[in-house]
């Protein structure tokens, strides 16, 4: 756990760099309000993965705070406050009831023994919106979105594969962490 801890705030900080410019591409005004969901969603996710990730790896409330990479969409403040001083991973994602993202990740509370299902759960509620948003501005923009995403998903499980086949697990293991639709 050590490497990743040494690495994780340096990714947190080139998360928030890249978002930041997702922010600030121009589109066409048909499209702005879809666009601007889509990235606020993506910086719900990060946020909610981070802050679990973080207290996985045993960090306390202010070293959680700087891997924030934003303010999103469905998750305000208070809400990411509340995840922040919770006690537990448990209790963070209890933090959530209310929103899309809980209904992912409530199967997992009570038996956490990794954050790999919780990260996947917040995958599948990523690659789920972004089909929704996607089919908002099917001629424009919806394509874009779905085909970023779709991308985003096969990249991650390329990597699960990768590091599955280097750890020697078993295909029905690897098989558990793919995001697919």
């Amino acid at each position: 756990r050590k490497g990743e801890r040494d690495t994780f705030a340096i990714d947190a900080s080139i998360d928030r760099e890249n978002l930041k410019r997702l922010m600030e591409v121009k589109v066409p005004k048909e499209v702005r309000e879809i666009y601007k969901e889509f990235v606020l969603r993506i910086i719900d996710v990060m946020n909610i993965r981070n802050i679990l990730r973080g207290k996985w790896l045993g960090y306390d409330e202010n070293s959680c705070r700087k891997l924030l990479v934003g303010e999103g969409f469905e998750v305000p403040k208070w809400r990411i406050e509340e995840m922040l001083k919770a006690k537990s991973i448990n209790d963070a994602i209890k933090a959530l009831e209310g929103t899309r993202y809980f209904n992912y990740m409530k199967e997992h509370i009570g038996d956490i023994r990794s954050v790999q299902p919780l990260e996947t759960a917040l995958d599948k509620a990523l690659l789920s919106i972004g089909s929704e948003i996607s089919t908002k501005n099917y001629p424009l923009l919806g394509p874009i979105i779905d085909f970023l995403i779709a991308k985003e998903m096969e990249i991650r499980n390329l990597k699960i594969i990768c590091k599955g086949i280097e750890d020697k697990l078993k295909p029905e293991r690897m098989k558990n962490l793919l995001v697919v639709r």
